[in-house]
């Protein structure tokens, strides 16, 4: 069902009434309520009194709904009514003879890759604290389902592929103590894959034997080494039955547990490995027909390799050097010579480290590659079709997967970063929509959730792509700066007191961040030719040296820092206008501290006069500079924070103003855009209210004097707001840039100054500031947010396409 929070039908309280009218303890609830009746099309929860009522007709939908706080409207999705699988069941299998069934409902959206305009990412709950994920066909039907391990709740969760690339909800089966990680495959020869838990809080393996059509029977035990915290299975001792291998942290050992043949496993063999060995791969390294065992050891950044003497038996560990704080370890050949490489995730260097294999079992020293900020997990397959396997990991501290693309001979690209959930910790990749292209399934330890990114084509996936810039950055910007007819990206950064010129490299990609030095505290730019060369400069407002940066264009898209003019305290947001009718670009900021907007005229070849300053309202944070009395001359409109006003100063001409005329918004105005919403030729004003949580549009009546504002539910902390036609109806819709839960907010016009309920989309940590530009030449408007993640140490604009 779709979901729109703070709207209902405005049927319920006219003529149109509902069929039915339940009591219901929760949404939840009522959806299901919905769901259960066939001609029920669409609901509406009140929260007030837990009134659910439901329709069976709204033919048309968007223009029934008004807006109403505490009730939430939700409309049934054309063609999504699945009897067995519209409703999310998590079944909790208890270990006893009798199986006995625990059932809670919620309701999941069939997903798809493209969600409406722009590519996202399908989510779907599983237990909490998850930690790894594995990927096989439990079921058989050719389907690759999803299996996750638990660490909190002790369980493992089962998601059964639909057969399109979305899965049916959670079955949820009980393991040991604190599962670790998970594994998958066949262990007692019925051609059926079981399921293997590493269970660290009781020291113990659990397996859970298939029984048909994807379901398990209960699980059963077997001891091992101290802290277990990883397990692979292979057949080690060439009896064709799969082993279970455990890397044990407590004890700094590998635990071999063999196959009787039945699906029974004999009592455990310790070796030794490296200190805090988080993870292990079991692959012939020497040629010899035999299975050796690889560990990734945490403690002492390095990779131990015992190698298998027969019948399962190991030689003392071979160590080589890998990178700090070792996570993750692979084994696949990178190199086309037929002999297995090591790959490793790196989280204290935020690298992966690749050890091509010499051919004797032996290694090359580690060529190392950057990732995202702390890679958890690593997996290497060939996302792109070109017959070379690619490097994916999960970056846990950035909530990004990281792809690096093998260039050949071993050899890889700089990554390319895809947003996910919260806190990845474990990745795997497989076609799960059946159209022949990997595609990347993560599972999310901070929302309890699993993200699938779809392969699109040759090894881009359907989520937002990341790009690094200098720290904190607060302001983007898109422009051709280079002149070569494609759009480049400009961003402010803010505790970098930089500048970051990303160049456009033509095929849907950037070139990494060209910085350049500044001021303190660069919080807003600006992109235009002030000095008459048509070539853009960059202006740079500055909070926190009170000052405005000029970076002029001097060809190609290389910057040289001209001058810097003084504002008055502490300038939020900069616009450049011509606000005296010389045909020359002037200087307008709005000072936060100060409550002012300091106005800078261009007195020629870039340069500037002193500063002259007029009263705003208090917290002056944004400033746009546009004719809104249709005079001709541009006027002032400024979002002031702290006195939830807009500010309007009216251009008398010469580029002096009126004094302000201020009309009331949402409680902390961070962001303002004008533009004409209602097609009347008479620009309107929209602002984005970060407390709380909505955005105003005031309407134009003319002569410059607005209606009370309109006010539109966003989600939470809304920081960023633009205007732009996304959907090519020629009606200009709302963008919101939303840093609670990180999101973009679109508001898609109805036409006449109204806007629909907000569509939602992905977005990484903190999207701060957002722009609009058709980055890849398709003609469609693609979306690029700045995202300030200082908590995380990452600094990133993140590419949305329009699909």
């Amino acid at each position: 069902m779709s979901i729109m929070a703070g709207w209902q039908f405005q049927c319920a309280a006219t003529t149109c009434l509902p069929f039915s009218t339940d009591i219901a303890s929760n949404i939840v609830q009522c959806q299901s309520n919905c769901l259960a009746h066939v001609q029920c099309k669409a609901a509406s929860f009140h929260q007030s009194n837990s009134s659910c009522q439901l329709f069976d007709s709204m033919p048309n939908q968007n223009n029934s709904l008004v807006l109403t706080i505490g009730t939430v409207a939700m409309m049934v999705v054309s063609g999504t009514r699945i009897p067995s699988d519209s409703i999310t069941t998590s079944t909790t299998v208890a270990p006893t003879t009798s199986t006995t069934t625990t059932t809670t409902t919620s309701i999941t959206l069939i997903p798809d890759e493209c969600n409406s305009m722009y590519y996202n990412r399908p989510s779907y709950s599983v237990g909490y604290s998850p930690l790894t994920i594995s990927v096989t066909d439990l079921n058989g039907d050719n389907k690759p389902d999803i299996v996750t391990a638990s660490y909190t709740t002790n369980t493992t969760s089962v998601l059964l592929n639909r057969g399109n690339g979305t899965f049916s909800s959670q079955v949820i089966y009980p393991t040991g103590k604190s599962p670790q990680t998970v594994a998958t495959a066949d262990t007692n020869g019925d051609n059926k894959s079981d399921i293997v838990t590493a269970n660290s809080g009781e020291n113990t393996v659990t397996v859970l034997l298939n029984i048909g059509n994807g379901s398990f029977a209960s699980p059963i035990t077997y001891p091992v080494g101290n802290y277990p915290y990883s397990v692979a299975l292979a057949d080690v001792n060439n009896d064709n039955q799969p082993d279970i291998i455990t890397t044990n942290v407590g004890t700094s050992t590998i635990s071999v547990l063999l196959n009787n043949g039945n699906g029974t496993f004999s009592p455990q063999s310790n070796y030794t490995t490296g200190n805090l060995p988080y993870s292990v791969a079991v692959v012939d390294v020497n040629n010899d027909n035999k299975s050796d065992i690889i560990t990734a050891n945490f403690g002492t950044g390095t990779v131990s390799i015992l190698r298998n003497t027969g019948n399962g038996i190991f030689a003392s560990p071979i160590t080589y050097s890998a990178g700090p704080s070792t996570y993750s370890v692979a084994a696949v050949d990178v190199n086309n010579d037929n002999k297995p490489d090591i790959i490793t995730a790196n989280g204290g260097a935020n690298t992966v480290s690749v050890l091509l294999n010499m051919g004797n079992g032996t290694f090359y020293s580690q060529i190392a590659y950057s990732t995202g900020t702390r890679p958890y997990s690593v997996a290497v397959v060939d996302v792109n079709n070109d017959n070379k396997p690619d490097i994916v990991t999960v970056n846990y501290a950035v909530s990004t997967v990281s792809v690096l693309l093998n260039i050949g001979n071993g050899i890889f690209a700089f990554p390319i970063n895809y947003a996910t959930s919260s806190s990845p910790s474990s990745v795997a990749i497989a076609d799960v929509n059946n159209d022949n292209q990997p595609d990347i399934i993560t599972v999310n330890y901070g929302t309890a959730t699993v993200n699938v990114l779809f392969n699109i084509k040759n090894g881009s996936f359907s989520s937002q792509i990341m790009y690094a810039t200098g720290s904190s950055p607060q302001s983007v910007v898109i422009i051709d700066v280079n002149n070569d007819n494609k759009p480049d990206i400009v961003t402010a950064n803010n505790d970098a007191n930089t500048i970051s010129v990303l160049f456009n490299a033509g095929n849907a990609t950037f070139y990494s961040q060209n910085n350049y030095s500044i001021s303190n505290g660069s919080f807003s730019a600006a992109v235009v030719d002030v000095n008459n060369d048509n070539k853009p400069d960059i202006i740079v407002a500055n909070y926190a040296s009170n000052t405005v940066s000029i970076l002029i264009n001097t060809g190609n898209g290389i910057f040289s820092i001209r001058n810097n003019y003084s504002t008055d305290s502490f300038p939020r947001s900069v616009a450049v206008v011509d606000v005296n009718n010389d045909n020359q670009p002037d200087i307008i900021t709005a000072n936060y501290a100060s409550n002012t907007v300091s106005i800078l005229l261009n007195t020629g070849n870039a340069t500037f006069s002193s500063q002259i300053n007029y009263p705003t309202g208090n917290g002056s944070y944004s400033v746009a500079v546009v004719d809104v009395n249709s005079d001709n001359k541009p006027d002032i409109i400024t979002a002031n924070n702290d006195a939830n006003t807009v500010s309007i100063l009216l251009n008398k001409g010469n580029g002096t103003f009126s004094s302000q005329i201020t009309y009331s918004t949402g409680s902390y105005p961070r962001s303002i855009a004008v533009s004409d919403v209602n097609d009347d030729n008479k620009p309107d004003i929209i602002t984005a209210n970060y407390g709380t949580g909505t955005i105003s549009v005031l309407v134009n009546i003319g002569n410059g004097t607005f209606y009370s504002q309109l006010s539109y539910s966003v989600g939470s902390y809304p920081r960023s707001i633009t205007v732009f036609d996304i959907n090519s109806d020629s009606k200009p819709d709302i963008i919101t840039g939303e840093t609670g839960i990180p999101a973009i907010g679109v508001f898609l016009s109805k036409g006449n100054g109204t806007f629909n309920p907000r569509i939602s989309y992905s977005a990484g940590n903190y999207p701060y500031s957002v722009a609009i530009a058709d980055l890849n030449n398709d003609n469609k408007p693609d979306i690029v947010t700045a995202n300030n993640d200082a908590l995380n140490g990452a600094n990133y604009v993140g590419i949305l396409f329009h699909c």
